[in-house]
């Protein structure tokens, strides 16, 4: 799930525990606050009785915006092997692992250092890694908070805004499909925002080059993709004052309505229609008709843990998304998400 090593293992460890109140679980766990809704703590509760069942399912969250919690995992694990080393390398992750990042989420905690200390922590962990060497699991979250230095690498107290191109929005994107090829060889679903779980030729995506398109282009069609558009939706979220200056993930919510973009997906596939529909693309015929469909640019609009208010043109994309997905569902209407009691001191 798009959501940090943490709150995945948390997860985990209780869809093979024998009890206990999903809602809680869901609602305690170190993951995003956009999980934490009725609908997800039902899919947990649901798992949890799967396991209970004898199915082999497992939660893994394949983020990368937890640095303090995966660099302090990955010193312990260094000190029970060797304690001197692990010292020494706290001691130059301090910027990230010392008593003044304690409490702050990682937006914060990437703003309250300079790019002095970011680069000097990158080192460290760098070293953290390779003294886990012996140790694949602890390298592997070293590497996962170094991922999170990296990804956020210029949004320091002193960071270059001009820096903020498409190979470094990009980065994130292929950290998280990094990380899922890494776990292994495992039959499994990536739950994630549509604009990650996409993709297909990178010519097509505008210089962005979403995680899906590293999980196709490793798996070929054993990646598929699925992804949900709408005809009226109404969204729970932060609201954005521009498409371009997001707010805190923290801050008030609303529920903001939205119809289906002219022109979308869920125009060119279900215009006329009611009810909710699903077509395979990936099933449609060969031939010019067809393939001038799915090569047609198409608007869309997609929003995550915030909006605007209002939709305007310069807000949407126009790329060819059928040639980037291979299920599409179109819902008739969606939303909003309901939150969890207190899920709006959830970390994010």
């Amino acid at each position: 799930i798009e959501a940090n090593r943490t709150g995945g293992e948390q997860l985990d460890a209780f869809i093979r525990s024998s009890g206990g109140d999903a809602r809680e679980a869901v609602e305690k766990a170190d993951i995003f606050r956009v999980l934490k809704t009725e609908g997800f703590a039902y899919l947990i509760a649901g798992m949890q009785q799967r396991v209970a069942a004898g199915r082999k399912l497992r939660v893994v969250g394949i983020d990368c915006q937890h640095s303090r919690p995966d660099a302090e995992f990955a010193l312990a694990r260094l000190a029970a092997r060797d304690a001197v080393a692990a010292e020494r390398i706290r001691a130059a992750l301090a910027p990230i692992v010392g008593p003044d990042a304690a409490s702050l989420r990682h937006p914060k905690l990437i703003k309250s250092i300079d790019t002095a200390q970011l680069r000097a922590c990158i080192a460290g962990l760098e070293e953290l890694e390779r003294a886990l060497a012996a140790d694949p699991a602890g390298a592997a979250v070293a590497l996962r908070a170094r991922q999170g230095l990296l990804a956020f690498e210029h949004e320091v107290s002193d960071g270059d805004p001009s820096r903020l191109d498409m190979e470094y929005f990009n980065l994130r994107d292929r950290f998280m499909a990094e990380n899922i090829l890494a776990d292994g060889a495992h039959k499994g679903a990536f739950w994630g925002h549509n604009i990650h779980i996409f993709g297909g030729p990178r010519d097509l995506t505008v210089g962005f080059v979403p995680s899906g398109t590293v999980l196709r282009e490793a798996l070929g069609r054993a990646y598929r993709i699925v992804a949900c558009d709408y005809r009226a939706a109404r969204i729970r979220a932060v609201v954005a004052k521009s498409d371009t200056e997001m707010p805190d993930a923290l801050g008030a919510q609303e529920v903001l309505a939205r119809k289906a973009a002219a022109g979308d997906l869920a125009d060119a596939i279900a215009a006329d229609g009611s009810g909710s529909v699903w077509i395979d693309l990936s099933a449609m015929p060969a031939g010019d008709a067809f393939d001038a469909w799915r090569a047609t640019p198409r608007a869309f609009d997609w929003p995550g843990f915030a909006m605007t208010r209002e939709r305007r043109d310069e807000h949407l994309m126009r790329i060819p998304v059928a040639k980037l997905v291979d299920v599409v569902v179109v819902l008739d209407e969606v939303g909003p998400a309901r939150p969890l009691s207190g899920a709006d001191a959830a970390p994010r």
